[in-house]
């Protein structure tokens, strides 16, 4: 009797097992996890940090830098809304020259002429990376932009 009990509860825990794969594994994806969607706010931090560091920031002209990179970011998650491919583009452009001609005005010759040069090598970088050679990821925190 209680082989008979033993069978049929190794029987049932067998076919609850196949049952909720149907037999197959479940297919294996190397897919890379979905990458965290930041808000334009801690966008705004993040470039605000690296601009710290690359350029060197005073005090003074980190709130500055902040309220213009805030209003750039909200400005380009409200074009990132719009459907038309063309209107999109414009706006983000938009929004960009207005933060670079506000950033121009805040920081001094050498500061501004640190972040072209900074936001040119990372463009080259960026560029260099398309053939897929080498992996797209930033090296370090503050390469982030």
């Amino acid at each position: 009797m209680k082989s008979i009990i033993l069978s049929l509860a190794m029987f049932a825990f067998t076919a609850s097992t196949f049952a909720q794969t149907n037999g197959v594994a479940a297919p294996q994806t190397n897919a890379p996890a979905k990458q965290k969607t930041l808000s334009p706010e801690d966008r705004a931090i993040r470039v605000l940090r690296m601009m710290t560091s690359r350029v060197g920031l005073k005090d003074n002209q980190s709130a500055e830098v902040k309220a213009i990179l805030i209003e750039r970011e909200n400005a380009k998650a409200e074009a990132k809304k719009l459907t038309e491919k063309g209107a999109k583009k414009a706006k983000m452009q938009e929004a960009q020259a207005s933060a670079e001609t506000k950033l121009q005005k805040v920081l001094t010759p050498e500061q501004w002429t640190a972040w072209v040069k900074f936001k040119e090598e990372q463009k080259a970088k960026k560029a260099g990376n398309q053939d897929g050679s080498k992996s797209n990821e930033p090296q370090k925190e503050e390469d982030f932009y």
